[in-house]
């Protein structure tokens, strides 16, 4: 539970600051910081794959993939997690119940939560 916890409160510090960041940026000289973040909560896969010549660190799994279709989904300045990730935070952390969506290779649609930051 607290895992699920820590990533949502990071991912909310992380849009307060990219706001502020956008805030100070945009007076500047015009550019913009949005941002959107997905979150799922499941079992993963991690480590270094590769050859001998390039090595990487990944992570796979149902939760890598459902995480990647939120962030695709959220809009600039918004956090989206699935229902495995609400149920551990549910009375914690304000969210706003959401359409659940179809994803391809996921045969259920996924129930989908907004994080209420502002």
């Amino acid at each position: 539970h607290d895992d699920a916890i820590r990533a949502v409160k990071s991912a909310i510090a992380i849009q307060q600051k990219a706001k502020e960041i956008d805030s100070s940026v945009n007076k500047r000289n015009g550019l913009r910081l949005k941002i959107g973040i997905g979150i799922s909560t499941g079992k993963v896969f991690s480590g270094i794959l590769g050859s001998l010549r390039k090595k990487e660190f990944t992570s796979i799994g149902m939760a890598v993939n459902i995480a990647a279709r939120l962030e695709n989904m959220a809009k600039e300045g918004e956090i989206l997690i699935n229902e495995s990730t609400f149920k551990k935070i549910e009375g914690r952390i304000d969210v706003e119940t959401l359409s659940p969506a179809k994803f391809k290779g996921i045969s259920e649609p996924v129930k989908i939560y907004s994080i209420k930051i502002w």
